[in-house]
């Protein structure tokens, strides 16, 4: 899993409307390795996201003693519909809930 280090997500959100959420990742490679975003079951009241390293085809050298940083979205498609509280989950911590209208 990548080390996640912020998650931005809306105050507020319709039940069904997409949810983007910004999220600041870790990684101490120079190159940004390529990730993916994993649901864990999601229900109407949790989203449950995994931050995961994705698997690279080619050789990658060492990675330096050094901690970069990156920006990326995730889109919620807002399915099943959101009921309120929603809460967040990122790598298994909670990030906060969002108040669904």
């Amino acid at each position: 899993m990548l080390a996640v280090t912020e998650v931005r997500l809306p105050a507020s959100i319709g039940g069904t409307e997409r949810m983007p959420l910004a999220l600041t990742l870790g990684s101490n490679c120079s190159e940004f390795p390529p990730q993916t975003f994993e649901v864990e079951q999601r229900t109407a009241t949790t989203l449950p996201l995994l931050a995961q390293t994705g698997v690279s085809v080619k050789a990658q050298p060492p990675c330096p003693p050094v901690y970069f940083y990156s920006k990326q979205t995730y889109t919620d498609p807002g399915t099943p519909p959101r009921t309120d509280p929603f809460e967040v989950l990122v790598n298994g911590q909670s990030y906060g809930s969002v108040s669904v209208k």
